[in-house]
């Protein structure tokens, strides 16, 4: 499926604002779309400061759900919270939010199409600092192999934003891959157009 989403719909301050950090600018993201959309509720697995969700909290403070370090409950929660209507957008460690609670996205999330958008930061080895418990270098492969799930692998902060954005336009479950503690370069940047579904070259 894919999506006219484009940098137009970019606010001029938005990815400035993320520090040109791809897991900011999915948290900020996040924040606006549930500024015009009440259904959007966010779902925390102790990231509140490492995804951008502290915004949110500020403003929607009964929309957001801080579940913990218990990520396979994120992911019941979040298909639960879509069968009634809702909008979840669940965020944790890439390494722990898919390895971790694999049966709960196959079975809860993924063969059950719901409508949940998982923003994982901190994948590859954007955490490099922390050991190899804390590197998502199989997310790729084991989210890509679930069915109904659409993955995205942003190039920068500001395609973050435009991916995230994007989701209000798809109908099933999607997995968007963040980046870490770093500020990430301008790939795409602010001019560059973006679609889901379509590879860009460098």
């Amino acid at each position: 499926m894919t999506s006219d989403t484009t940098t137009a719909e970019i606010p001029p301050d938005a990815v400035e604002g993320s520090g040109n950090q791809s897991r900011l600018a999915f948290g900020l993201a996040v924040t606006a779309m549930a500024s015009h959309n009440d259904s959007v509720v966010a779902i925390s697995a102790d990231t509140l400061d490492l995804i951008g969700l502290r915004g949110f909290h500020d403003r929607f403070p009964s929309r957001l759900i801080e579940i913990g370090i218990a990520e396979q409950n994120a992911m019941g929660v979040a298909s639960g919270l879509a069968t009634v209507g809702l909008r979840p957008f669940v965020c944790g460690y890439a390494p722990f939010i898919t390895a971790r609670s694999m049966e709960q996205l196959r079975n809860d999330i993924a063969y059950a199409n719901q409508r949940v958008v998982i923003g994982a930061a901190a994948s590859g080895v954007s955490l490099g600092v922390a050991g190899g418990t804390h590197h998502a270098l199989e997310d790729l492969a084991l989210m890509r192999a679930l069915p109904n799930m659409t993955v995205i692998a942003p190039a920068d902060a500001y395609q973050a934003w435009q991916a995230t954005t994007a989701t209000d336009e798809l109908s099933g479950p999607v997995y968007i891959r963040l980046g870490g503690r770093i500020e990430e370069p301008p790939v795409a940047g602010k001019t560059g157009a973006f679609q889901v579904g379509e590879a860009q070259f460098l």
